[in-house]
């Protein structure tokens, strides 16, 4: 087999494994940091990765027909080649859904630093109810929930707190789908704090 069959076999992994693993690692850093401009830098590694992808199969060709009817087993090397630029394509699909399940998802903290239960807790929104029941004093409830909201909304807090009713704002505007993080705070003296996070 020619030294240039050889170069265009390796060309064609190359261009396989090169976005998958910057993908992955790109996908992990968000995960590990949260750092927004990482997502931008997502997406142009998907276009990238279509280049890569079209420029891998062209090189697995051209080294298919060089290398002729040698000894080498040129349908299993062909196959392993082709095997990693193809999956380049699923996971990049479990990436980007992952990144929306993500996103869509509402963080709700709820901390009860009193000395009274918070009692008949509802999370609220326009066409939306989710009973929370009861949060015990010194308990911290940690939500991940979606808000199937009717169009755009507010999402509400209330319960009563000893003999205490209380209504709380905790986004003032939400779309269905759109994510968030939420810290709820009942302190000592019964007051309640709304802390939203990025």
């Amino acid at each position: 087999m020619s030294f240039l069959a050889v170069r265009t076999y390796q060309l064609s992994l190359v261009c396989g494994a090169l976005p998958l693993i910057v993908g992955l690692v790109i996908f992990f850093l968000w995960l590990a940091t949260g750092w927004s401009w990482l997502e931008e830098v997502g997406f142009y590694t998907l276009l990238g990765g279509l280049v890569f992808f079209a420029a891998g199969v062209i090189a697995l060709i051209v080294w298919f027909l060089r290398a002729g009817r040698s000894k080498f087993p040129r349908r299993e090397k062909a196959i392993v080649s082709a095997g990693v630029l193809l999956a380049n394509f699923p996971v990049a699909a479990a990436i980007v859904w992952s990144v929306l399940v993500i996103q869509s998802t509402y963080h709700l903290t709820i901390k009860n630093n009193s000395a009274v239960a918070l009692r008949g807790v509802h999370f609220l929104g326009n066409g939306y109810d989710l009973d929370l029941g009861e949060i015990l004093p010194s308990e911290k409830l940690k939500l991940k929930l979606r808000p199937q909201v009717l169009g755009e909304s507010s999402l509400i807090l209330r319960g009563r707190c000893g003999n205490d009713s209380f209504t709380n704002v905790v986004e003032g505007y939400y779309e269905p789908g759109g994510g968030g993080n939420a810290v709820v705070t009942v302190s000592a003296d019964r007051k309640i704090s709304v802390e939203l996070l990025k």
